[in-house]
């Protein structure tokens, strides 16, 4: 959503229409460090297996000094695993590497100033699947984020914190922000010409192209197996004015008019055409299971149920669509009671409508990961970093975005 001018790894545990603004490239933005750094100090890649040939990146990890190249080397770990001067891993895990593959590798400047990080890579047997459960993100990142101080260090650190195996982005600002983070991060990338895109640790198989604010495609989540093991995801970003409860919570509206309103934005016929494009796939979801991510820039009828701004109750078409396409909220799975856990995502940044002043602004949950129920939810939570400060004095908030992003854990069938 625009507006004018957890802890992240606890949960993982216990189981077991986008701004015209052009992109410039992140390293206007990074730190000017003295010394060559990491955005962390280690991270988990893509699962391998046994026998299978395995490949990552991680040369795009570095940051500084003066936005220096770096040549990578291997500093330890086990000797399936290649390091080049690139930063690409790569080879082919024996059955006694079956477990985690742990190495160390280290990282040099142009300048000789040096860095390491940890890697840890999981290893499936040579017999199993890839991959048993994933995590799906929902994340807007406000105008690609860079109303935020060094943006880019913050987003990667975030992401690779998260344990994220596929994210929805929104607002990637005409293509460039998921292109970078993508590049950074060594995963696949698809982008619509303007605000959503999807990025993936894991292959895309095949893009479905751009349905009016959104789109789609097919992921591999079982490497070279012959059983295919794979997922349809599709990623969406609705208009965000007029955005609806403004008409109850300050105009004093009526059920009729908000949802005049609605039709108004271009909201409803937005979903219902990308659902439409999905139709297909839905139907055969035992087949291939089905995820949609998005901002929606309204709320959900499973959230309005109590009184709210004078209103008991509302059927937010954005989030009836979904449901009666057979996408299940996977928010509202793991968090059944809207009054206990609301789970909002606008706007942990504006408290009140222009940030520190104006009326209260309505905290709605307008950000939502949903699945088809061949997919069962571990878990969902609502994630941010840190404290942010609000609008107006956000700009070294270690939170980049003015959305809290959303993050859903599914056991694969």
């Amino acid at each position: 959503m625009y507006l004018p001018t957890i802890s992240l790894l606890a949960l993982w545990a216990t189981l077991g229409s986008a701004a015209s603004i052009p992109y410039t490239h992140p390293s206007k933005f990074r730190r000017q460090a003295t010394d060559l750094y990491f955005p962390v100090q280690n991270t988990t890649l893509k699962n391998a297996r046994v026998g299978e040939y395995y490949q990552a990146s991680v040369g795009g990890l570095t940051i500084g000094p003066k936005n220096a190249t770096a040549t990578f080397e291997k500093a330890g770990g086990e000797g399936w695993v290649d390091i080049s001067a690139e930063g690409l891993i790569s080879g082919t895990p024996a059955t006694s590497s079956q477990g985690t593959t742990e190495l160390d590798l280290t990282a040099t400047a142009d300048d000789g100033s040096t860095a390491t990080l940890r890697i840890s890579i999981p290893v499936r047997g040579a017999g199993e699947v890839l991959l048993d459960r994933l995590a799906v993100m929902s994340y807007n990142l406000w105008y690609g984020g860079s109303k935020v101080n060094e943006y880019h260090e913050k987003q990667l650190r975030f992401i690779l914190e998260s344990g994220a195996d596929v994210i929805g982005l929104q607002e990637s600002v005409d293509g460039g922000h998921a292109v970078r983070l993508a590049e950074a991060l060594g995963w696949d990338v698809w982008q619509t010409n303007g605000s959503a895109a999807i990025i993936s640790r894991y292959p895309v198989e095949e893009e479905y192209g751009q349905v009016g604010v959104g789109g789609g495609l097919r992921i591999n989540l079982n490497g070279e197996s012959a059983d295919r093991k794979q997922i349809n995801f599709w990623n969406v970003h609705p208009t965000a004015y007029p955005y609806g409860p403004y008409g109850f919570c300050f105009d004093g509206d009526s059920p009729e008019q908000v949802g005049e309103i609605e039709a108004e934005s271009g909201r409803i016929s937005q979903v219902a055409s990308l659902l439409e494009a999905m139709d297909s796939q839905l139907a055969n979801s035992d087949d291939t299971p089905v995820l949609l991510t998005g901002d929606m820039n309204a709320p959900s009828h499973l959230d309005w149920v109590a009184s709210r701004c004078g209103v008991a109750g509302f059927e937010w078409p954005t989030s009836v669509l979904p449901a009666q396409a057979g996408l299940v909220d996977s928010y509202r799975v793991a968090h059944p009671d809207p009054v206990t856990m609301n789970g909002t995502t606008w706007s942990p940044i504006y408290p009140f409508n222009e940030g520190i002043t104006g009326a209260p602004e309505p905290q709605d949950r307008i950000d939502f990961v949903y699945a088809t129920e061949q997919l069962q939810v571990l878990g969902s939570e609502t994630m941010l970093v840190g404290d942010p400060r609000p609008y107006s004095e956000h700009e070294d908030n270690e939170w980049t975005s003015d959305h809290r992003a959303v993050l859903t854990w599914f056991q694969l069938p």
